[in-house]
């Protein structure tokens, strides 16, 4: 499935995110990538309505802050709240993987579906752990395998936390000892662990037809 990426640049958190994109693109070639503070929204539109085959979902992936109140290359800059996302990535798919933006009823998920978007996959909390560059490779993984598997069709709910929770069990199998009296400032199996817990804990599907979502626990 085709899709366009748009990476929001602004900080060391969301410099740091280019090698998650930089996996992305090579795992799955997109239509275009933008990687800015602020690509005009009229070209991500454009790019989305002309290069998807027809009578499919247009389909992104955006990475950057999230927030209530949009994302954006910074935690407080946004480039675009819910009803600039409903028009820019109008009756398509869209993967935020970005803070805070999915979980509730009120959440920029839920307002982004109903200002125009089909299915917006976001996370309902903060998803970054202090892992070291050299570790970062992790992230890509098992962040990436939710994405990849999103793009190439997938927007169940749970199999995007299976995608996850497989990917990391590579990495960290179950029955790991795990540090938890470390200190946080270094990295280790716990906020290896920790991060990869709150990727698959956080994630949720927001779809056109379905606003209101359970919210407990996944099993």
């Amino acid at each position: 499935m085709t899709y366009a990426l748009v990476h929001l640049l602004g900080d060391d958190a969301t410099t740091e995110a280019g090698r998650l994109v930089e996996h992305l693109q090579t795992q799955r070639a997109p239509l275009r990538t933008w990687a800015s503070e602020a690509p005009p929204h009229h070209e991500v539109a454009s790019t989305l309505a002309d290069g998807r085959p027809q009578g499919s979902a247009p389909t992104a992936v955006c990475i950057g802050h999230g927030s209530p109140r949009g994302v954006g290359p910074t935690p407080n800059r946004v480039w675009a709240d819910a009803n600039d996302l409903g028009t820019i990535f109008r009756d398509g798919r869209l993967y935020a993987y970005a803070c805070n933006t999915a979980g509730s009823i009120d959440s920029l998920a839920a307002r982004t579906v109903r200002a125009g978007v089909r299915i917006f996959v976001g996370h309902g909390t903060t998803i970054r752990a202090p892992l070291a560059p050299e570790q970062q490779e992790m992230v890509e993984s098992v962040a990436g395998a939710a994405i990849i598997a999103f793009i190439d069709g997938q927007d169940d709910e749970q199999a995007l936390i299976r995608a996850i929770d497989d990917a990391a069990l590579e990495i960290i199998p179950d029955g790991t000892p795990l540090d938890f009296a470390a200190c946080r400032d270094v990295p280790n199996n716990w906020t290896q662990r920790r991060l990869f817990d709150a990727l698959a804990s956080s994630l949720y599907v927001h779809r056109r037809s379905s606003l209101v979502k359970d919210e407990s626990p996944s099993e």
